[in-house]
């Protein structure tokens, strides 16, 4: 059963999708980088926040940026079969095959200059103002602050329609201010598929129920269970993915206010007719 965090806990900003691929024999280093918001773990191998290299053999970048993203969601380190996660190398392998791909941290303008890697943006977005519209977008920072932080900031506006607390934002030239400190996001176009901002789509990545389990009436029999997020905003599919954690462990169905869950159509929501929640189902039943 996956651990609960704070809301937010778990954002992840999607590298730009680079078209490399990889031989089953030769290892290709991915151009783009990939953004890890927050500190993090697979099993043994910690992640701390910042912009990871990644490096694939045997599938394409886009596809190890995929399974970089769905494997966050994995934290204990139980991967979807064959994949399993090799800490000492920071590697993924699946099976005996030889495809595998490793993932190395990097360092990040902290002071001025453009960031490595984009955030993809599936759903355009108005906060303040500013629309935010599908594609890829590059950041550039100014006034020392790091990537990181403005790739947390873009996210969470993304995920929100809101600007965070103390950040200001130009719609005009797409800037985001706090004090001294700036950021300017631009679109460098070309929709993305895969992976990014996933407000009312399916989720990508799979949940997995360890045990025969029960929230209230609503049975969920062990195996994968896909995730789909409500049209309201305000939700991401690792937020989602952490709540279905923490319902868990209700079995009762008393879940935390203001949440309650419709076990007819397993969909979670926050508050009564509220659009904003998930719904789930068996990996198996998906059409």
């Amino acid at each position: 059963m996956r651990r609960v965090l704070c809301l937010l806990s778990l954002a992840v900003a999607a590298a730009a999708l680079a078209p490399a691929t990889a031989s089953a024999q030769s290892a290709v280093t991915c151009p783009a980088t990939f953004q890890v918001l927050h500190n993090d773990r697979i099993g043994a191998l910690q992640l701390p926040a910042g912009a990871y290299q990644i490096t694939a053999t045997g599938l394409s970048c886009a596809e190890a940026s995929r399974r970089f993203t769905q494997f966050l969601n994995d934290w204990d380190g139980n991967l979807p079969s064959p994949w399993r996660v090799v800490a000492a190398r920071s590697q993924f392998v699946r099976g005996t095959t030889g495809t595998n791909f490793t993932v190395r941290r990097v360092t990040t303008p902290a002071t001025a200059g453009a960031c490595p890697g984009t955030f993809a943006i599936f759903e355009p977005v108005t906060a303040a103002g500013l629309r935010i519209g599908l594609g890829h977008w590059a950041l550039s920072v100014a006034g020392g602050l790091s990537c990181t932080t403005a790739f947390q900031v873009f996210a969470q506006t993304a995920d929100t329609n809101l600007v965070p607390a103390g950040w200001t934002v130009d719609p005009a030239t797409t800037t985001f201010r706090r004090g001294g400190q700036s950021f300017t996001a631009t679109n460098q176009g070309n929709a993305p598929s895969g992976i990014g901002r996933s407000t009312g789509t399916r989720c990508t990545a799979t949940f997995r129920v360890q045990n025969n389990d029960r929230i209230g009436s609503l049975r969920l029999p062990r195996g994968n269970y896909l995730i789909t997020l409500l049209p309201g905003a305000g939700l991401t599919c690792p937020i989602a993915s952490d709540l279905f954690a923490a319902f868990l462990r209700h079995p009762d169905g008393k879940l935390p206010r203001p949440w309650r869950l419709n076990a007819q159509t397993a969909t979670f929501t926050r508050g009564a007719g509220s659009s904003i929640g998930f719904q789930v189902e068996p990996a198996r039943n998906a059409r």
